[in-house]
């Protein structure tokens, strides 16, 4: 598995960088903005972790023989939470250290989730076999609910708001 993985990083990250435009590409479609970033904002950024990721993980599991569904989906949980979290906790700490965002940073930012995300996503596939993978699969459709939801309806706070647009959630300009 730990092979799978560490081929899926650069894949991942081409993927990730590529949905980056794929809104404004889709000429604003709404639908496409529920899983491709919409704006500028840190939330809408994550869009570049989660949705490759469960894509991936999802059709991996095809390719798998005597996959442990239990492993399997907490895995798949574990990479996308760490991915996110990850890129979060880098972003906001090299801002609040130099005082803006820098786009390398945050090129580096996904890339660094992804290979945090995978690894540990790795672990937890070899040492995990007892976690119900219906409560993965719940929490990770919680999740893309809420992407969708907050795609539509973000919250008036930091993490939601886009510098560029002076704007949160889908612009209505576009």
């Amino acid at each position: 598995m730990l092979k799978i993985i560490l081929i899926s990083i650069p894949f991942l990250f081409i993927i990730g960088s590529v949905f980056h435009f794929v809104y404004k590409w889709s000429n604003y479609n709404k639908l496409v903005g529920f899983i491709a970033p919409i704006n500028e904002s840190i939330f809408e950024h994550t869009k570049l972790l989660f949705f490759p990721l469960l894509l991936f993980w999802i059709i991996l599991a095809f390719f798998i023989k005597d996959i442990n569904l239990n492993s399997y989906f907490l895995a798949m949980l574990v990479s996308i939470i760490f991915s996110i979290i990850t890129m979060i906790s880098f972003y906001y700490t090299y801002k609040g250290v130099l005082g803006k965002h820098y786009l390398i940073l945050d090129i580096l930012d996904l890339l660094i989730s992804l290979i945090i995300g995978q690894l540990i996503a790795n672990h937890v596939y070899i040492y995990s076999h007892n976690f119900p993978y219906i409560i993965s699969i719940i929490i990770l459709i919680i999740i893309f609910i809420s992407y969708i939801y907050f795609t539509i309806k973000p919250l008036k706070i930091p993490f939601f708001y886009d510098n560029l647009s002076k704007t949160y959630g889908i612009n209505k300009k576009q």
